[in-house]
């Protein structure tokens, strides 16, 4: 009898501890409920990701407050894994790295796709821009920066890039020669930045590496450190990062927006720095895959991201913003019907 008790006590303990889990773990496991609140991921202040996604859904490049209850993801792993181990958050990042854990969004009904973001349909798109240094313009350098342009501007590099998904700029530079490495010795190119372009920055720098080393009396190597487009920009005005330690000569910072005349008129407007918009990247709007949704509109958009001042105004304003929790069946009650 006392071995039996023991047995069902055993059982209703177990059965416990697996409720108990199962609470705390709503919202990461289980079915996706439209009744849930949304959970809020935006990038860190200085994201070019961010910039896009609150420029885009409010129309200004204009300090605009965002949504206050949102987490704050540092970065675009944190990104990721904030929306794959919760089933009902929402983020964005670039197409170009989202994986099988998180699912992308069309936005007021058109895929974040290369060909939509080529022909100009897919609004939140971006450019990836490369920065040289203030002290060594891109045309008149020669060593290892000079030879990574020449790099940038091949077939080689285009090639490249759009395999990985962005797009490459063809506007700028129709890239249909291929690269010639030349002799330049021993040297490390060093590169800084957006961590949307932290993957296609390693490959580049790889890829050229791989090709210089071809040649006798080369020994390139290369150091991609994911920093953030506001470090990336620096790049065109100073030469090393104070966060550094020790400081890193830098090359080449990636910002992942364009500069921009809000960021050159207020913070350094006696001189644009020498940059090149090399490829065109689409953000997408993501959700975990359990979520039904397949499309979100700019107004749902600025109500999760931005804000709104009322019922018949969702523009979203640096005062007087309306910032709640809002529940998915709200915004988007087709997800109940």
């Amino acid at each position: 009898m006392k071995k039996i008790l023991k047995k069902v006590m055993i059982m209703a303990l177990a059965l416990a501890v697996a409720v108990g889990a199962m609470a705390f773990l709503t919202g990461c496991g289980g079915d996706f409920d439209p009744t849930s609140n949304i959970a809020v991921f935006h990038r860190e202040l200085g994201s070019g990701t961010r910039e896009v996604i609150v420029e885009r859904i409010t129309g200004t490049q204009e300090a605009i407050t965002t949504n206050a209850s949102a987490a704050i993801a540092q970065g675009t792993e944190e990104v990721n894994t904030n929306v794959s181990g919760n089933r009902h958050a929402i983020s964005y990042e670039s197409v170009a790295i989202i994986g099988d854990s998180v699912r992308a969004l069309s936005f007021n009904g058109v895929a974040p796709t290369q060909q939509n973001v080529i022909n100009g349909t897919y609004a939140l798109s971006r450019d990836f821009v490369l920065i040289a240094r203030h002290d060594a313009p891109f045309a008149t350098t020669g060593g290892v920066q000079g030879a990574f342009y020449s790099f940038i501007n091949s077939s080689n590099a285009r090639e490249l890039t759009n395999n990985l998904g962005p797009v490459y700029n063809t506007e700028r530079n129709a890239a249909t020669t291929t690269f010639v490495p030349t002799v330049i010795g021993t040297q490390q190119l060093r590169i800084t930045g957006s961590t949307s372009m932290t993957q296609i920055g390693t490959w580049l720098a790889s890829a050229f590496a791989a090709a210089m080393n071809t040649l006798d009396g080369n020994s390139i190597t290369y150091y991609v450190a994911a920093t953030g487009s506001g470090a990336g920009r620096t790049i065109g005005f100073y030469r090393t990062l104070a966060s550094d330690a020790p400081a890193v000569d830098f090359h080449f910072g990636m910002a992942s927006a364009s500069l921009g005349a809000n960021f050159l008129n207020t913070e350094h407007a006696d001189f644009i720095p020498n940059h090149i918009t090399f490829a065109l990247d689409a953000v997408a709007i993501i959700v975990h895959p359990s979520n039904p949704l397949t499309n979100i509109t700019t107004e749902q958009a600025r109500r999760i991201f931005v804000g709104y001042r009322g019922d018949n105004d969702v523009t979203g304003s640096a005062t007087n913003a309306h910032v709640r929790a809002w529940r998915w069946e709200e915004l988007f009650p087709a997800l109940v019907a």
